[in-house]
């Protein structure tokens, strides 16, 4: 039985794609959405309903023809909240999102003690993660189309191994 023994002397550097600025601005302006769309359904950042308005409030809110709490209110005094959501800033590697101006943090904490509502709710982390993964497999094709490499792993191959893995519809 003949035994070959492989030697690497020098490897390659491999590039190890990740995000550009640009892609996670894109990400936290994504989530702000999922916030706010999440939020004018009445539903908080624990994916359950909103605590229920008291009974004058949703009287008058009925009127406009919204009964539940969606965080929209007459906006008198510094607008919106959820206008106010904006992207504060962004690197390779994270983006942060705030509420920009005072009076709309000021009511978000209010409305935070009465029923949680800021932030990703298990459903809109499912959401960004799933698009995340999008971005980072089209900037690892894009690496590896400009090198010329070819990466192809087998996802039974990987199981077997005790990675998890996801299969792309």
């Amino acid at each position: 039985m003949v035994v070959y023994q492989t030697s690497v002397k020098r490897s390659a550097p491999v590039p190890v794609p990740g995000f550009t600025r640009a892609q996670m601005v894109r990400l936290g302006v994504f989530s702000i959405e999922l916030i706010r769309n999440r939020v004018a359904r009445g539903i908080g950042s624990d994916d359950a309903p909103m605590k229920p308005l008291n009974a004058r409030y949703a009287k008058y809110k009925a009127y406009w023809g919204q009964p539940v709490r969606n965080l929209r209110g007459p906006g008198r005094q510094g607008g919106h909240m959820l206008d106010n959501i904006s992207v504060r800033s962004a690197d390779s590697s994270s983006v942060r999102i705030d509420i920009t101006s005072r009076d709309a943090r000021t009511k978000a904490a209010a409305n935070e003690k009465k029923s949680p509502w800021y932030g990703w709710s298990p459903n809109d982390a499912a959401e960004i993660f799933e698009v995340a993964q999008q971005v980072a497999r089209g900037n690892i094709r894009e690496v590896t189309a400009e090198r010329g490499l070819s990466i192809w792993m087998d996802p039974y191959r990987l199981r077997s191994h005790g990675y998890q893995t996801t299969m792309a519809a």
